[in-house]
């Protein structure tokens, strides 16, 4: 399948000829040609031909001398034309540089190599220095017309650049995928059309295009990150519904504030969760929505019942560990033991223990337990160390 990457808004813009072709290919290349598809190595035809003709005049050759070289070009797409393509993308702004004619390529040729054209974008009808003269018909487009289609490019190729992203950060299955390739390099077929359409003054036509690419690249993004908006609205839910129910408890005499600050993060979560979305990183997204439902879990734990008394044992558990500990580790000090990473995490132990002493005496109870709990995990880290 042809993967048809978009430029970059600046590259349009280079395109659409808005910077007065201030690249290093000649405006004036004498060799006129007329691509209908896209070219590929192993292609061939008269369009190939014209291709390498073009290539070798604007200064992108093909080849020194044989075949491919001025006055030899062939009607055969092969590696020689891929790299001379190549080196006029690079030098043109247009990305990826990989020698594949494709709707990109071709749009920039035609504002290259078009007088009409750049006489429609510059809003000038004299061409007199080509000796063309554009048509009634385009002269009296009004500048609004011509304004109204140039933003529905614009919107278009935004459209499109962020279905792209959408598709490549997707981990649908291959054949879902496949699919929405397909969409896609329908959507930016369409968009080349589009901009042919406003190359020839037809801005009516140009907007009513570029209309449909927007409606087609919105289609692609739905179809594969469409679960996800699923899971973000019912996860929205579950953080209603925990606080409605955590409410609940606090009516019930239980203090609910350390539930509340881990609903108020799983908000701020889903708000960024939300931004990402429209970002399309869709891979992030998973990762927040995994985190939001940890912090709704947290939000449950945090209204169990734990009193004075709960908080007093837990530290008490705590300290009887770091004794024993101690204990155990002087014997292996006495066995001969490198104790020094024991003895050290010990102390952190320690140090942690104060702060949950800290919590009991402030009243903050659960934090207590918290904590308590973390000493005793550093208990055993040190004496991991040892065993």
């Amino acid at each position: 399948m042809k993967t048809i990457r978009v430029i970059s808004l600046i590259t349009f813009a280079v395109m659409l000829g808005l910077f007065a072709f201030s690249v290093a290919t000649p405006v004036d290349a004498a060799v006129s040609c007329t691509f209908t598809r896209d070219l590929e190595v192993g292609d061939s035809g008269e369009d190939v031909r014209c291709l390498q003709r073009y290539l070798n005049e604007a200064g992108f050759t093909v080849a020194a001398t044989g075949v491919g070289s001025p006055g030899n070009e062939t009607d055969l797409f092969g590696s020689l034309t891929e790299d001379a393509l190549a080196r006029w993308q690079s030098a043109n702004g247009i990305a990826p540089a990989i020698g594949y004619l494709g709707p990109v390529s071709r749009g920039k040729y035609l504002a290259l190599t078009n007088d009409v054209v750049a006489a429609i974008l510059s809003g000038n009808t004299d061409t007199s220095s080509s000796g063309t003269v554009l048509s009634a018909t385009q002269t009296t487009i009004s500048s609004t017309e011509r304004e109204d289609a140039l933003d529905g490019l614009e919107e278009a190729v935004k459209m499109i650049q962020k279905a792209r992203e959408s598709v490549d950060d997707s981990d649908l299955d291959d054949n879902d995928i496949e699919d929405a390739e397909e969409d896609l390099e329908d959507a930016e077929e369409d968009f080349f059309e589009a901009m042919i359409a406003f190359f020839e003054g037809d801005y009516g036509d140009t907007r009513k295009t570029a209309s449909k690419v927007l409606n087609d690249a919105e289609d692609v993004i739905s179809d594969v990150g469409g679960d996800l908006k699923e899971r973000l609205e019912d996860i929205e839910d579950e953080i209603d519904e925990a606080r409605d129910r955590i409410k609940d408890e606090e009516d019930d005499g239980k203090d609910i504030g350390r539930s509340e600050e881990y609903l108020d993060e799983a908000d701020d979560l889903f708000n960024e969760a939300e931004d990402t979305y429209d970002n399309n990183d869709f891979d992030e997204v998973e990762n927040l929505i995994e985190d939001i439902e940890e912090l709704i879990e947290d939000a449950f734990d945090a209204v169990e019942d734990v009193d004075e008394d709960d908080a007093q044992d837990a530290i008490e558990d705590a300290e009887d560990a770091i004794d024993d500990a101690w204990d155990d580790i002087k014997d292996a000090d006495r066995d001969g033991k490198d104790v020094d990473e024991a003895e050290r995490i010990l102390r952190r132990a320690e140090d942690r223990l104060e702060s949950a002493e800290d919590e009991l005496d402030d009243g903050n109870y659960l934090d207590a337990v918290e904590i308590a709990e973390d000493v005793e995990d550093l208990v055993e880290d040190a004496l991991d160390e040892i065993n």
